[in-house]
């Protein structure tokens, strides 16, 4: 009996796990600092009054990623802000059409989390929120002359999933003189999660993205990368670009993922030029496959991908297995 594999097809199949291994890999994304702006401020449990885009998505299982999937490409952008947590498209609507803020609103609240709706109601961050003694408690603590009581505070308002204890931990991340604050504070807005932290404020999450690239740590820069195909723009693309050519083939790869995230022409190129010198028979792999999936049907692309294929080696021929004797 002789087995016979796809190469193209297995190659896809490695991929998509590897994709989904980053995903599940956010909890632990490191190194983050964002401001968010004025109007982020205030924690809403209820929806927007308001929503740019009539979005109607028909989820196609449980899977609430699959589902935010399906929502992004139509506009709506649904993040969670805290650790992930296992989210679930509700028995009840799946496999026929829902509106989107309806979807996101039902998966939070089977979760017992509530939904903050921000840019005019395309994008939702869900979180589980803080109760108001503490969040008061923690802006006090957080100003204190003591650097262990700020030390403290820091660290409580990592386990608060409040959108409201950012931007303090921001600031002491960027500007308290003590280490171990400023340390914490890092750790806890870590902990918040970047998808949600591209979602609420792109702008003011670059510099420590950017800051945490120089950490030579392979996976700071990698969990680093991942952050970058959330938050998106031009700053963001020219920091993947150096990312794609880092010694280290996981963070190559990390960053033919984020940009395949990001889309757009700009990553479309990056993403090219990368294929056409790289080396690494895994980074070409993930680096095809964001090409196929994103730009498949443009000549470009598929003149570059049958280039790839070719300096590609042979597949292994499988060796024969003898039939058993009895």
């Amino acid at each position: 009996m002789e087995l016979h594999f796809d190469a193209h097809l297995n190659g896809e199949i490695r991929h998509r796990i590897r994709r989904q291994k980053v995903r599940a890999s956010r909890t632990i994304l490191s190194c983050l600092l964002f401001l968010l702006s004025q109007n982020c401020y205030v924690h809403r449990s209820c929806a927007a009054e308001t929503v740019a885009a009539d979005v109607t998505i028909t989820p196609r299982g449980s899977s609430a990623e699959d589902a935010f999937e399906q929502l992004r490409k139509k506009g709506l952008r649904a993040e969670l802000l805290g650790p992930l947590r296992l989210l679930v498209v509700p028995s009840e609507l799946r496999f026929k059409p829902v509106p989107g803020r309806e979807l996101v609103e039902a998966m939070a609240k089977f979760r017992g989390r509530k939904v903050s709706w921000l840019n005019g109601g395309t994008t939702a961050v869900i979180l589980r929120g803080a109760d108001e003694a503490d969040v008061r408690r923690f802006l006090e603590d957080i100003r204190s002359e003591i650097p262990a009581v700020r030390a403290d505070a820091a660290w409580r308002a990592g386990w608060m999933e409040d959108v409201r204890v950012v931007p303090p931990l921001a600031v002491a991340a960027m500007d308290d003189k003590d280490k171990e604050v400023s340390e914490q504070a890092m750790r806890s807005l870590a902990r918040l999660g970047w998808p949600a932290v591209g979602a609420i404020a792109p702008d003011a999450a670059i510099d420590p993205l950017e800051k945490a690239l120089a950490d030579q740590n392979g996976s700071v820069h990698s969990s680093t990368t991942f952050a970058l195909g959330s938050v998106g723009g031009e700053r963001a693309l020219a920091l993947l670009e150096k990312a794609l050519a880092n010694q280290d083939a996981i963070v190559r790869e990390h960053a033919a993922d984020a940009l395949w995230r990001v889309g757009g022409e700009k990553a479309r190129d990056l993403l090219l030029k990368r294929l056409a010198e790289e080396k690494d028979g895994n980074v070409i792999e993930t680096i095809s496959s964001s090409l196929r999936e994103k730009y498949g049907g443009d000549p470009e692309v598929d003149k570059a991908l049958k280039e790839a294929e070719a300096r590609q080696p042979a597949p292994a021929q499988p060796i024969p297995v003898p039939p058993a004797v009895f």
